[in-house]
């Protein structure tokens, strides 16, 4: 009774506010003809119809809890994940601890020319004090293995997950906990800038992170409901963001920064349904909007509820990195569906592929990209990709869903937008939020967990893409070996 009476206060609020506010309003829905353009899962597409500058890169994008688990320097970390012990743990996730130096030469060879990798503030400060050397050491030799490899590192401070004492202090519910950040991340770039890195990422989708967190309970410290205090923690993660980049920045011309957003366009299913363009509206203001905004022009402002002004926030962010998987569609029942009036958040349409809970819709990329060129910073797309173990039985859905989402950028190129690289997510199979080891196989690499070998092979619906990568870094077609058998 409690939790229904929580939802109708929310949609309450949400509803009286939606008529006051003119600043959020959804992206307008748009399908393209795909058959107009025929081939889309053959490296000849790509050949034809994927135009990209010389000086375009691509990449990966990993991070250490799905790629090393755990694993850490005399055994296992603790973190805010593994706390909830309901979850699923990672263990030593995919192995890329011990296995990066061949994991690396396989990015290589698979024409990577830049990767997104994290480092683990639970692992470097797990007791809010001495900060370890030899973890940091560990880190140090990834960095030199990329390096050594051609490989272009970019690396993130946060993905996901907290040192517990952090988390017992309150984390970002308290504006003061950011200086505890800040000292973790300067020792890291004190330690990393001597390796040759420039690029860092203060966080990863931190505005999807803070709704996971306190909205929706899917992130710990998995509180629900707390609409107010997501926005306060974002905005005191998005604070200390800057403060931490001018910082760094006033010392070092060459560090760039970047925060890595995640966009998902919202549309209603059905145009004249008021509640679900309601949550369209709102919802992809938070979502998508008020970080572009922040970015922008230094306002925040989280549903009036919590409020900000920030002049140095445009410029804290170098790079506009931006992660898009798909949309979201908001879908009502009707009285005469079962059951009635209730609300789907996931609803498909039929002319769209249904991959896993979500569908492909490249056509959506298109909106994001428009949002975040009013940013004026060039942009990177710092996660795409698919998971073909969900639902999928098309062998070459991968090769599909990558030349669409390609081709929107090639286009969006042509049409004057500055996108510089491509991170696809994620070149080896890891660790999944949701689901644990081996359960999601984004990986162009695929990794056996089912027999505990951790063997590497690469997969073949990822050779016309890698071919791709491969040209684009100068090299030719991949040649099948005795040594490197595709599955």
């Amino acid at each position: 009774m409690l939790k229904r009476t929580r939802e109708n206060a929310l949609i309450l609020f949400l509803s009286v506010f939606s008529l006051i506010s003119v600043q959020a309003i959804h992206a307008i829905e748009e399908h393209w003809n795909w058959d107009l353009l025929p081939d889309r899962t053959s490296e000849e597409f790509a050949e034809k119809y994927i135009k990209l500058p010389k000086d375009f890169k691509f990449g990966g994008a990993g991070s250490d809890m799905q790629y090393s688990g755990l694993q850490t320097v005399g055994g296992m970390a603790q973190n805010s994940w593994t706390q909830e012990t309901k979850r699923p743990q990672p263990g030593i996730g995919n192995g890329f601890w011990d296995r990066f130096e061949q994991d690396i030469q396989l990015l290589r060879n698979a024409g990577i020319q830049t990767m997104r990798i994290s480092v683990e503030w639970a692992k470097i400060q797990p007791d809010g004090k001495e900060f370890k050397q030899e973890v940091m050491d560990c880190y140090k030799k990834q960095i030199r293995a990329l390096n050594d490899a051609g490989i272009k590192p970019v690396v993130c401070f946060f993905h996901h997950t907290w040192p517990t004492w952090f988390m017992e202090k309150g984390a970002f519910e308290k504006a003061e906990n950011g200086a505890d950040f800040k000292q973790y991340a300067q020792f890291v770039y004190d330690q990393l800038k001597p390796e040759g890195v420039e690029c860092w990422m203060t966080y990863n989708e931190p505005a999807g992170v803070v709704l996971s967190q306190y909205l929706i309970g899917k992130l710990p410290p998995s509180r629900k409901g707390r609409l107010w205090l997501a926005g306060q923690v974002l905005k005191n993660m998005y604070s200390t963001h800057v403060e931490l980049a001018h910082e760094i920045k006033a010392k070092d011309n060459n560090a760039k920064f970047m925060i890595a957003h995640i966009m998902e366009p919202l549309h209603p299913y059905h145009d004249y349904n008021p509640l679900e363009s309601l949550i369209c509206n709102q919802f992809g203001y938070l979502n998508n909007q008020l970080t572009i905004d922040y970015f922008t022009n230094g306002k925040f402002n989280w549903f009036g509820l919590v409020t900000d002004e920030n002049a140095k926030a445009p410029s804290s962010i170098d790079i506009f990195a931006l992660n898009y998987y798909s949309h979201t569609v908001i879908k009502q029942n009707s009285p005469f569906e079962y059951p009635p009036l209730s609300l789907t958040m996931k609803a498909h349409r039929s002319e769209e592929i249904k991959i896993g809970r979500g569908t492909l819709y490249a056509e959506g990329l298109k909106d994001c990209i428009e949002k975040a060129k009013k940013a004026g910073k060039p942009i990177w797309i710092t996660e795409n990709g698919v998971d073909t173990a969900e639902g999928v039985k098309d062998k070459k859905m991968r090769t599909e869903y990558l030349m669409r989402h390609l081709y929107v950028i090639s286009k969006a190129i042509e049409e004057g937008a500055n996108i510089q690289e491509y991170h696809y997510w994620t070149p080896i199979d890891s660790f999944s939020w949701s689901s644990g080891n081996g359960t999601k196989k984004y990986g162009l690499i695929k990794v056996d967990f089912k027999n505990g070998t951790l063997e590497r092979k690469l997969r073949s619906d990822a050779l016309p893409f890698v071919n791709l990568m491969r040209k684009q870094a100068g090299m030719p077609p991949f040649e099948q070996t005795k040594n490197t058998k595709t599955v």
